[in-house]
């Protein structure tokens, strides 16, 4: 009989033991269920890598709104800013005019 190998993550093999000793079964046992049953229902085998899929683009549409919101802050800052500088150019030219009504007053 082959003894096929393949080298997995620590977190998988965590996840391995822990799955086989829920079931009280040896790991090799657990794997072999768990590969016969995908090659027998291949259906679960699109189901995991849709699941995998939603995961993924769960996470991306965190990112996506975190950085979303970081540039709202942005957006919001530099609004503030221009308003601020305008403000300051304001004041600046009724000095201006101020001084020069006075000069001539």
């Amino acid at each position: 009989m082959p003894t096929p190998s393949f080298r997995v993550t620590d977190e998988l093999y965590d996840r391995i033991i822990e799955a086989a000793q829920g079931r009280e079964m040896p790991v090799s046992a657990f794997i072999r269920s768990a590969v016969e049953h995908i090659l027998d229902n291949p259906d679960t085998m699109s189901d995991i890598e849709n699941s995998q899929i939603y995961k993924d683009l769960q996470t991306q549409l965190t990112q996506k709104d975190a950085q979303i919101d970081q540039l709202h802050q942005l957006v919001a800052m530099a609004q503030s800013n221009q308003a601020d500088t305008l403000k300051q150019l304001e004041d600046a030219k009724t000095q201006r005019l101020r001084r020069w009504w006075k000069f001539w007053g």
